[in-house]
């Protein structure tokens, strides 16, 4: 009996090591897994972040340029306004040169003098 018991106590030794020994290699298999696991979505993660930079970088690069196109088109404009302002002022200064009329004179050009069907003469102009 007592040589059966021994028997019986080494059997179940020797099946709790492979037991033991069957759990640690799962346990083994299921941490590769997990890591090739968490390196895919790492792999993942960094693309993504990669692609959010890029996209980050390209709207800040298209924002500066387009601040900086505004800038230059609200320069031209004011360019350009202030070439036609000074080239209307120059028409009118001729205009009423031509009419007889000094600048700063009461009888200054005025837009109110001016009415539908009125003749004009335009300086450089051949016809009335």
């Amino acid at each position: 009996m007592q040589k059966q018991m021994v028997e019986e106590r080494h059997a179940l030794g020797e099946e709790r090591k492979k037991l033991q020994s069957e759990w640690v290699e799962r346990q083994q298999r299921r941490i590769k897994e997990l890591e090739a696991q968490f390196a895919e979505m790492q792999k993942r993660f960094d693309e993504n972040v990669a692609r959010v930079v890029e996209a980050v970088k390209e709207r800040e690069l298209r924002a500066q340029i387009e601040k900086q196109h505004d800038g230059r088109c609200r320069t031209l404009r004011g360019a350009a306004r202030e070439e036609l302002n000074a080239a209307v002022v120059q028409t009118i200064s001729e205009a009423q040169s031509d009419l007889g009329i000094q600048a700063g004179s009461p009888e200054a050009f005025s837009a109110d003098r001016l009415q539908p069907g009125a003749k004009i003469r335009v300086r450089d102009s051949a016809s009335p």
